[in-house]
């Protein structure tokens, strides 16, 4: 009897342990087996297009859908303006003209008497030159940038060279001169008056 009765008992138990081994890998709780869990959770329903989970909440879901919804660029249509090339000045300025018969009177009693022509910005010329009752023939050359003038007078002897620079628009008080003589150091002059008279 009691020898039936522990039969009976090891029968019930490995019955019992088939159908607990059954259920466990009926895919309740199967370890590693999660896709029927999954599947409610992967559905695209819970996720925006940025793959982020969507809210159960309807008011916060609406809200991630709004800010995952394409938004034009704040400076889309916007072109940007052409840049402005401003004009050169100096293109097509007219200098002013130093062509006329020009005396120079200078500190130290010289006087200088020039016929000067303009080429656009150069100016050459003849003339003669008063120096303690002493007069000799002299040529001019020079360059004229805006208003102002540079201008070297030489001696017929080729011994001096009077180097002048000149504002045109404030004669004669912005004009000096360098002296350069043979065998001599320059010397910087002063001028007492400047006039011109236009040819034309």
């Amino acid at each position: 009897m009691i020898k039936a009765y522990a039969l009976a008992i090891l029968l019930f138990l490995l019955i019992a342990v088939s159908h607990g081994s059954d259920w466990l890998e009926g895919g309740y709780v199967k370890s590693g087996d999660t896709g029927n869990v999954r599947q409610y959770f992967t559905d695209p329903i819970f996720t925006t297009k940025s793959g982020h989970s969507l809210s159960s909440d309807p008011s916060i879901r609406d809200m991630q859908v709004s800010l995952d919804m394409p938004r034009p660029s704040a400076t889309a249509g916007l072109t940007r303006p052409a840049k402005t090339v401003k004009p050169n000045s100096a293109l097509g300025a007219k200098n002013p003209d130093a062509s006329g018969i020009w005396q120079i009177d200078l500190a130290d009693g010289t006087s200088i008497n020039l016929n000067l022509h303009q080429s656009a910005k150069m100016i050459f010329g003849k003339g003669s030159m008063a120096q303690r009752g002493y007069a000799q023939e002299v040529s001019a050359s020079g360059e004229l940038s805006g208003k102002k003038m540079l201008l070297n007078v030489i001696s017929n002897s080729g011994s001096e060279l009077y180097a002048f620079s000149m504002d045109t628009g404030r004669l004669p008080h912005a004009a000096s001169y360098t002296l350069y003589r043979v065998g001599a150091s320059p010397a910087m002059g002063s001028i007492k008056s400047i006039q011109q008279t236009p040819l034309h």
